[in-house]
């Protein structure tokens, strides 16, 4: 398997939501992918030569130093080989080239996996939020400074 990706911006929110059908247990519908085709949401690829193996989705106001992680996803085949960092890091890179200096998330106080890997790459706990989710499912918020 090849483990030298490339992270390429994209507007393929269609992909996205089909990547996001496959690999998250309650994902977004089709509408509501369709809303963030915006000038405030920002799609980027992590991609295998022409197979796009990932993707993350960004809320982040032009001028803001601040940016919103709403969606990551790693096609779990290429999962716990180091590939999500070398994704997450060629996102921090280009998030820095935009002047961004802070990333900011929210996550199911379940998802122990994904909880761990934003603390490995450097995010905190700020917060809890009790009953944040659809379904009752509480949410832990996390900042990451660049």
């Amino acid at each position: 398997m090849n483990t030298t990706g490339r992270l390429t911006p994209g507007s393929d929110f269609i992909l996205a939501e089909q990547m996001e059908q496959l690999h998250f247990p309650r994902p977004w519908t089709l509408a509501q992918w369709q809303e963030m085709a915006t000038e405030v949401h920002q799609l980027y690829f992590w991609k295998h030569g022409e197979q796009t193996v990932g993707f993350a989705l960004f809320g982040h106001v032009k001028g803001d130093e601040t940016a919103h992680l709403l969606k990551i996803c790693l096609d779990p085949k290429y999962r716990g080989k180091g590939e999500a960092e070398k994704f997450w890091n060629s996102l921090v890179i280009h998030l820095s080239t935009l002047s961004i200096g802070k990333v900011f998330l929210e996550v199911e106080e379940s998802n122990v996996i994904a909880r761990n890997f934003y603390k490995k790459v450097g995010f905190k706990i700020i917060r809890s939020v009790k009953e944040y989710y659809t379904g009752g499912e509480s949410a832990v918020m996390m900042l990451l400074t660049l």
